[in-house]
């Protein structure tokens, strides 16, 4: 499961209640590694701020390109770190993006 989520271009955003679950990390690792999110809200009462905060999330995401310098077409896994260095005035801004990606074989 985990490589499947890997190799698709899908961001996985995971709502889990129970929290005392052992899944909850599997969501939580899921979500990150496509550049989603794991949400764990303490009762089904909470779920509608759950869904605005995916909402706006999704509402306020970027695309951004990247080209490797490494030409080698192995198909592995290669790693990649988003930074952010936001200006004084908006502190809040965090990014949430795929962890790497598979570089195309042949």
């Amino acid at each position: 499961m985990r490589n499947a989520a890997k190799e698709s271009d899908t961001q996985i955003y995971a709502i889990g209640i129970d929290t005392g679950s052992p899944g909850w990390r599997v969501l939580e690792e899921m979500a990150e590694i496509t550049g989603g999110n794991a949400y764990f809200p303490n009762s089904v009462n909470e779920l509608e701020d759950v869904y605005i905060k995916i909402a706006l999330e999704l509402r306020n995401q970027y695309v951004l390109a990247y080209s490797s310098t490494n030409p080698t077409k192995d198909g592995r896994w290669r790693k990649i770190k988003v930074k952010l260095n936001p200006p004084k005035s908006l502190r809040k801004l965090s990014v949430r993006a795929r962890t790497g990606y598979y570089a195309p074989s042949g």
